[in-house]
C-alpha cells in the first residue's frame, strides 16, 4: 500500500486500508448473481487510478466504504470531512464541465448514490440521483457510455432503483432502439418445457419479458452446474431489456397480467439490483404488490401453483417484514392445496416458473422452513378458509 500514491495526500493508510478491503468483497456485495458474471478487469485497474488522480473520487470512496463497515454510523456520516470534501471538489468540477461531463465525474456520483444507500439517506439518493440523469442527458444519453459496459450497468441500477423506489418513470429509455435494449441471444435458447398455460393469455408484450426472464435464468442455471460463466455484456442487456418495458408498462390494479408485471419487477429487482446490505425500504413497489395480488384473490383464473411463486416472490424481494408475517397463512393455504409436504416439493413448483437457485433456493428453504416452524402435526391444511380470509392486509 506504501507504493500507491492518492490523490489526497490527507488520507490516511487506513482509510485506504478500508478502500482495499471493500474492492475485495464489492463483486460479492452488490451482484447477486456475481460468481457466474464474468466482469472487465480493467475496472479493478480504472479504479485504483481514480484513487491516485481524482481527489473527489477517492474522498467520495473513503465516506463510502467507511459508513459500508460500520466506521461511521447513519448520520454520523455528515461529520466527515471526506464527505464534505467531496462534494465541494464535485461542485468545483461540474461548474467546469458544464457542457461535457466526464465520465470520471460521473463516477463520482454513482459513488455518492451508493454511500446515500448504505447510510439509509433518501432525500440525497434522490438528489444524486436527478443530477446524474441531467448528465447522462448532457452527454446524449446512455448511447454515450457503451464503450464501458460497467459503467453502463450502474448507470442503469441507479436510475431504475430510484424508479422502483419512487414509482416514476425511468429516465433513460428514450432511445429504445439502442442496443442494450436488445436481449442477449442466451434468453432465446430452445426451451426445455412448455409455458404455463397462463403465459399465453398475457400482453404480447409481458410474455414477451417472461421469456427473457425464464431464458435468462435458465441459463445462469445452467451456467452454475457446469461452472460456466455469463459475460456482463449478457447481464446489462437483460437487465435493460427487462426492467425499462416493466417500468413502462401498466395493467388493470388486481389484474393477472398487473401481477405477473409486479412479480417480475420485483424479481428483476432482486437478481439484477438488490444489494445485500441496503437498509433502502422499496414501500411502492411492496405496496403496490400487495394491492394487486389482494385484488387478485378475488378472482377464480389463477392456479395454486402460480399463487405459490407469487407469494413467494414477493416474500423473497420487497414485502416488509410486518407484510411476511400477514402473508404466512395464505402462502401455507396454497401449498395445502398442492399438498406440499417438502421444501423440495415446493422448489419443483417455483422452478416450473422463473427461479434462479443460486440467489433464492437457500432464501426460499429458509422462508419454508420458517413457514411450518410452529405448525402442529396436521395444521399445514387451511382448505378452510374462504377466499376474503386469504388476503394481504397490511
Amino acid at each position: 500500500m506504501s507504493f500507491i500514491r492518492l490523490a489526497d495526500d490527507t488520507t490516511s493508510p487506513a482509510a485506504l486500508a478500508t478502500i482495499l478491503r471493500f474492492t475485495e468483497r464489492a463483486k460479492a456485495e452488490f451482484y447477486p448473481l456475481a460468481v457466474c458474471i464474468v466482469f472487465n478487469k480493467s475496472s479493478r485497474n480504472w479504479i485504483m487510478d481514480m484513487l491516485s488522480l481524482d481527489a473527489a473520487y477517492l474522498n467520495a470512496m473513503v465516506i463510502t466504504t467507511q459508513s459500508y463497515f460500520g466506521i461511521y454510523k447513519g448520520p454520523d456520516a455528515a461529520q466527515s470531512p471526506h464527505l464534505g470534501k467531496a462534494i465541494r471538489l464535485l461542485r468545483n468540477r461540474l461548474g467546469e464541465e458544464q457542457v461535457h461531463v466526464s465520465n470520471a465525474t460521473i463516477m463520482v456520483v454513482i459513488i455518492l448514490i451508493l454511500h446515500a444507500h448504505i447510510v439509509g439517506d433518501y432525500a440525497a439518493i434522490l438528489h444524486h440521483t436527478h443530477g446524474l440523469r441531467k448528465m447522462v442527458r448532457l452527454r446524449g444519453g446512455l448511447g454515450a457510455f457503451t464503450s464501458n459496459n460497467k459503467l453502463v450497468i450502474d448507470l442503469i441500477r441507479c436510475d431504475v432503483g430510484l424508479a422502483i423506489h419512487s414509482g416514476d418513470k425511468p429516465a433513460f429509455f428514450d432511445n429504445r432502439n439502442l442496443d442494450i435494449f436488445t436481449p442477449s441471444d442466451l434468453c432465446f435458447t430452445p426451451r426445455s418445457r412448455p409455458d404455463p398455460s397462463f403465459v399465453r393469455e398475457l400482453d404480447p408484450g409481458l410474455a414477451r419479458i417472461w421469456h427473457i426472464m425464464q431464458g435468462f435464468c435458465a441459463q445462469v442455471n445452467l451456467t452454475t452446474k457446469t461452472n460456466g460463466m455469463i459475460p456482463e455484456t449478457d447481464f446489462m442487456k437483460t437487465m435493460a431489456s427487462v426492467m425499462y418495458p416493466l417500468l413502462h408498462m401498466s395493467f388493470d390494479p388486481g389484474s393477472r397480467d398487473e401481477a405477473i408485471r409486479l412479480a417480475l419487477l420485483s424479481y428483476g429487482f432482486d437478481i439484477f439490483l438488490q444489494f445485500r446490505s441496503d437498509p433502502t425500504p422499496y414501500v411502492h413497489l411492496a405496496a403496490s404488490y400487495q394491492r394487486c395480488l389482494s385484488g387478485l384473490a378475488k378472482r377464480d383464473d389463477v392456479s395454486p401453483q402460480l399463487w405459490i411463486w407469487l407469494l413467494t416472490v414477493g416474500g423473497l424481494a420487497v414485502f416488509l417484514p410486518t407484510v411476511r408475517r400477514n402473508f404466512r397463512h395464505w402462502l401455507l393455504y396454497y401449498l395445502g392445496s398442492c399438498r406440499v409436504r417438502s421444501w423440495e416439493e415446493m422448489r419443483v413448483i417455483l422452478s416450473s416458473f422463473i427461479w434462479i437457485g443460486l440467489v433464492h433456493d437457500e432464501r426460499g428453504r429458509d422462508l419454508f422452513n420458517a413457514l411450518f416452524a410452529n405448525l402442529a402435526p396436521g395444521e399445514e391444511t387451511f382448505v378452510e378458509q374462504t377466499p376474503s380470509s386469504k388476503l394481504i392486509t397490511c
